[in-house]
């Protein structure tokens, strides 16, 4: 677990990741490896760069990661107070995977939440549960939580990890009593499929996983890979999922969820 790890990017007002206008913090350093991914700069929690071209022969680079004291992330966070208050908002740890990080979130979570700022987490549930009780549990008000592919075997070639810690922790946060909002990466060609939104409907169903919805694939990953000169995976999808077509999962998804209760923003 990296203790101090580095920011490589912030957000401020978004509608996307919880409740309200929040500032979303970006945290480099993630176990998977998505076939996917559209923040490849987020996988390593080394420093990187980004190289674009520029007039002739230039090439313009970009420093992606910077360190950021947990004093220095708290006063930033702290700038956005009059619209969490307004809104309902408050702050999003993203990433990567900022529960790579509990120590450094319990630190800021810690002061943020002294100032009484709602506090949300974008997590793929790859983690220690042990090490989350110990350092976070009742400090994250809310999690994003990432299910992308049910079958095993899919998910480990998918993402290069088993899904069973995903699937536990997911479940003893659900018995924990803590706020959880169930996201699906609709992934054309991977998590895009009858038998794959079936079984994630029913996995809800079966834990009483009561918000749900699914995110439209973004393809922006593919120019991040070319910035930092690396090659997309080979079977990453070249084109953003076609709102016809997502209209039609969404469609297929709501419908595997005939349960009262059930909610599908």
């Amino acid at each position: 677990m990296n203790d101090t790890p580095l920011t490589f990017d912030f957000v401020h007002g978004s509608t996307e990741d919880g409740p309200g206008l929040r500032t979303v913090v970006f945290l480099k350093g993630c176990p998977l490896r998505c076939a996917w991914c559209h923040n490849p700069e987020s996988q390593s929690p080394a420093v990187q760069t980004f190289s674009t071209p520029g007039p002739g022969s230039m090439r313009i680079l970009e420093t992606v990661g910077f360190v950021l004291s947990p004093n220095d992330l708290v006063a930033e966070v702290l700038r956005d107070i009059p619209f969490y208050t307004s809104s309902g908002g408050g702050v999003t740890f993203s990433g990567g995977e900022p529960m790579m990080h509990m120590s450094f979130l319990k630190e800021v979570g810690a002061r943020l939440k002294d100032e009484g700022i709602h506090i949300a987490v974008d997590t793929c549930g790859y983690f220690d549960y042990g090490e989350y009780n110990r350092h976070l549990r009742g400090i994250v008000d809310l999690f994003l939580y990432d299910l992308k592919l049910m079958d095993g075997e899919r998910h480990r070639l998918a993402t290069g990890v088993s899904n069973v810690p995903i699937h536990e922790n997911l479940i003893q946060l659900k018995d924990s009593g803590v706020d959880i909002h169930v996201r699906v990466p609709l992934i054309p060609g991977y998590t895009a499929t009858e038998q794959n939104l079936s079984q994630v409907a029913a996995f809800v169903i079966k834990h009483d996983l009561t918000k749900v919805s699914l995110l439209p694939y973004n393809p922006s990953g593919i120019d991040k890979w070319q910035k930092l000169d690396g090659v997309p995976p080979i079977r990453m999808p070249a084109e953003p999922i076609a709102i016809d077509e997502y209209s039609l999962w969404a469609a297929f998804f709501e419908d595997c969820m005939r349960k009262p209760g059930i909610r599908i923003p």
